[in-house]
């Protein structure tokens, strides 16, 4: 949604622009409108800059996916996590395996962060129970979550 306001002492013609984004932060736009023409450039961009907003599939595929049990290896490959989600019992190590070429990637979510890796294995110990969401920091929509159960 886009928050028009005509701003302040600016004179007539000067509107203003807001986008409402948790994951994208914008400055407000000032623009001096000269016709339809110039309204129609800003409003279509406006809305692909909009369109950026929110979640990501694969975020989003982390965060539903029924987490597979009995499971503790993820491999990183084609820039994303397979499996997305997994389910293991409290003290267990779960190792990712960075396989993708010359591609790196890496690890990282609360309490835990790998290097950034290529053609390697890297393994964190999950002491307690709770669900712990990781990402590639290096590339955005790559992102998977491990549950820990209790014992």
């Amino acid at each position: 949604m886009v928050a028009w306001y005509r701003a302040a002492g600016t004179g007539c013609g000067v509107l203003r622009a807001r986008l409402p984004c948790a994951t994208v932060r914008f400055r407000p736009v000032s623009i001096r409108i000269g016709g339809l023409p110039a309204v129609l450039v800003l409003s279509a961009a406006l809305a692909l800059a909009g369109a950026g907003c929110g979640s990501s599939p694969s975020q989003d595929k982390a965060a539903t996916t029924p987490p597979v049990s009995g499971v503790h290896d993820v491999e990183a490959r084609s820039l994303r996590f397979s499996p997305p989600a997994i389910q293991v019992p409290a003290g267990t190590t779960v190792s990712w395996h960075f396989d993708d070429g010359a591609v790196p990637h890496n690890v990282t979510g609360k309490g835990f962060a790998s290097p950034n890796l290529k053609q390697t294995t890297w393994s964190h110990r999950f002491a307690a129970a709770g669900a712990f969401t990781y990402r590639c920091t290096l590339h955005a929509n790559m992102v998977g979550r491990v549950v820990v159960t209790a014992q």
